[in-house]
């Protein structure tokens, strides 16, 4: 009856592309083990991969929708908020 979060912030860009590669399987297999009783929330706050800019994400599992919430200053000095 509880949902898992995981939460990362400003670490994917210190890792190997294989490292990064690993932990994205790794949260996606969770996913796929969530049901309705046991979700899974993924939130990160990374650049994105041409590091044009910093996105805060969501995907919800047992669907594993994703959604983009916002474009973000790396170091937090404005965020926008986009609409669903």
């Amino acid at each position: 009856g509880l949902c898992r979060v995981v939460f990362h912030s400003m670490v994917l860009q210190y890792l190997g592309a294989g490292q990064r590669a690993a932990i994205v399987a790794a949260i996606h297999r969770a996913g796929t083990r969530a049901d309705p009783s046991r979700p899974l929330a993924w939130i990160g706050f990374e650049w994105t991969e041409c590091r044009r800019e910093v996105r805060l994400m969501l995907t919800c599992w047992p669907d594993g929708t994703t959604h983009h919430l916002a474009t973000c200053h790396p170091y937090g000095q404005w965020i926008k908020w986009l609409h669903p």
